[in-house]
């Protein structure tokens, strides 16, 4: 799945800092779909979209699990050496804005975009 994403954000001469920040939100979204949508159910589907034109980059990642938004009402700040529980944070830090949606069935969508005209460099450091 990574590798097909970087291909395309190289097809697409995506800058190196821009695609690292891409690159690790998805990543992200797609990890906590797996763990916490689907729960590492191997008959359930997680679809990646990306959508890029000259000034933005839109991903989605999208389970078929059954708590949607619900872990918003729960959510508390990380531990930051904790090993889990950072995705939706370096998520946020990443994109440009960051949006939850609870499908039809039940299932999230994690929506981002990227400016292709930002400097992530700076955020990526950090």
């Amino acid at each position: 799945m990574l590798n097909q994403l970087e291909a395309t954000l190289a097809k697409h001469q995506i800058s190196r800092d821009v695609g690292n920040a891409v690159m690790q939100t998805t990543s992200e979204a797609f990890i906590n779909a797996l763990i916490h949508g689907n729960r590492l159910d191997p008959n359930k589907i997680i679809t990646i979209e990306i959508e890029i034109n000259t000034t933005q980059i839109k991903i989605s990642v999208t389970d078929q699990g059954e708590g949607g938004t619900g872990f918003s009402r729960s959510r508390v700040a990380p531990d930051p050496m904790a090993e889990s529980g950072r995705g939706i944070g370096l998520m946020e830090h990443f994109a440009n804005n960051i949006k939850f949606h609870c499908t039809k069935t039940g299932g999230l969508k994690v929506s981002a975009t990227f400016d292709r005209q930002e400097d992530y460099s700076k955020i990526l450091q950090n």
